[in-house]
């Protein structure tokens, strides 16, 4: 039978116990309890006013089964919004949303990857190096936070958690890629050229399975806009399978990494808006004649834009139905008027139509796109 034991009483069950002393103060695994409470002495305990203190707490079991939202300071970090395309060989340019490439001229291309082996995500964004190419330029992508959301890591420590692997011919020294959090001191300037720039930096071995990795930065009080990139040196010719990729990629405060938050993907798409918005196959809104060459317009942005932004276009129809017939814009240039953040006018010069000034009619993108892009 187990002890018990009055005037400090005691309950022996395994290794643990529980112990009360004579001022009514409780222990379990404790025999010598210090509040109303103690468990594992002082690791739980509850104080006389019903105040409950935790000393050390496992993360995983609380984050895992109810997520703390809104932590990841990247957008699209699952890559799920690519209205650009999911492809790219371009330098100095952005492919999936808010991810943009960087560096010196190389042969290569980035794209978004299906890969099930990232469980949370599913998908990974790759850089890879076209086979047979010899230019050894740094190059790499990365990510910039504009100013409004960056002002919040001033003075705060922040970590960097991701998911990175290779390719069998990867060619950057000792199979290494290099890491950075970058800090500036401007408001929205290019990512990758900021003013008096501070950063964390570290060079991490990729494997041809995909690893975690973590990198941490206390960011000075005086910095204004964050970036996070991944870079690296390619060395000789490169061969079929000379490639990295970048998957669940997450900067929070903190110097602790949590798992991965994957948002949904109605509320990445409304994020990524306020940077791009990709008009395809869809409609534009009402429209008037008002020139034998020129037509006129609104487009209503789905969501306020970071700044007033830029248009260009690719192979761009215009459908344009007056609802006595339908026309369509086989040439034209289009240009931005009265633009702002939340709307814009649009003019298409050169248009050779048949309808008669001043009529109104309902307009539609029927081939081609329109991308109007408020991008740092």
């Amino acid at each position: 039978m187990s002890d018990i034991r009055f005037e400090g009483w005691l309950h022996r069950s395994g290794t643990g116990g529980v112990y009360q002393d004579s001022a009514g103060n409780v222990g379990i695994a404790s025999t010598q309890p210090k509040t109303r409470l103690d468990i594992q002495n002082g690791a739980f305990q509850v104080g006389p006013a019903g105040i409950c203190t935790v000393t050390t707490v496992k993360s995983t079991n609380i984050v895992n089964s109810q997520p703390l939202t809104n932590r990841n300071f990247l957008i699209n970090s699952s890559y799920q919004i690519a209205q650009r395309g999911t492809s790219s060989s371009t330098i100095n340019n952005y492919v999936v949303d808010r991810w943009r490439t960087f560096g010196g001229p190389s042969g290569f291309t980035i794209s978004r990857i299906d890969d099930a082996t990232y469980a949370t995500s599913g998908k990974a964004l790759r850089m890879h190096r076209t086979n047979g190419n010899s230019q050894t330029n740094n190059h790499g992508f990365g990510q910039g936070i504009e100013t409004l959301n960056s002002l919040r890591l001033a003075g705060q420590s922040v970590i960097l958690s991701f998911k990175a692997k290779r390719g069998a011919d990867f060619s950057g020294s000792g199979n290494t890629i290099n890491c950075s959090i970058n800090a500036g001191e401007g408001t929205d300037e290019n990512p990758f050229g900021m003013t008096n720039t501070n950063s964390s930096s570290q060079s991490f071995t990729l494997l041809e399975t995909d690893t975690s990795h973590t990198l941490t930065f206390d960011v000075p009080s005086d910095k204004t806009q964050v970036t996070v990139l991944f870079n690296y040196t390619p060395t000789g010719t490169a061969g079929t399978n000379d490639w990295f990729e970048i998957a669940d990629c997450q900067l929070e405060m903190g110097t602790e990494a949590t798992p991965f938050e994957y948002v949904s993907h109605g509320d990445e798409l409304a994020r990524c808006y306020r940077y791009c918005y990709v008009i395809s196959d869809g409609a534009i809104g009402m429209g008037a004649q008002k020139a034998s060459d020129q037509i006129i317009g609104h487009i209503q942005f789905p969501a306020t834009m970071r700044a007033t932004p830029t248009a260009t276009t690719d192979s761009l129809v215009l459908r344009i139905d007056s609802g006595l017939h339908l026309e369509s814009s086989s040439s034209g240039t289009f240009t931005l008027s009265e633009a702002g953040p939340r709307s814009t006018g649009y003019k298409m010069t050169g248009f050779s139509g048949g309808l008669a000034n001043g009529s109104g009619f309902f307009v539609k993108e029927n081939s081609g796109s329109i991308t109007l892009s408020a991008e740092l």
